[in-house]
């Protein structure tokens, strides 16, 4: 059942994924979170803008093969 917990909870996995993926991004340089990397939205900063679940995949996948890995964003993988 969704309940104000869950949505509460929710909201924080999500905080801490989009911490984890734009302080990843941010160790990289301007010009290497704009470079085209042949994603769908171009490049790593495009991709953070579009916020829905399947682009935190891409994200996630485009800062490994930058050299920069976040850690795991799957909800298993979170802490409380």
């Amino acid at each position: 059942m969704i309940d104000r917990a869950y949505v509460q909870h929710m909201a924080r996995c999500n905080r801490r994924r989009n911490e984890n993926l734009y302080g990843t991004a941010d160790r990289l340089s301007a010009a290497e979170r704009n470079r085209e990397r042949g994603a769908f939205f171009g490049s790593i900063r495009k991709t953070l803008n579009n916020q829905q679940t399947h682009h935190r995949g891409r994200v996630h996948c485009m800062l490994t093969q930058a050299r920069v890995k976040p850690s795991d964003t799957d909800l298993p993988f979170l802490p409380d």
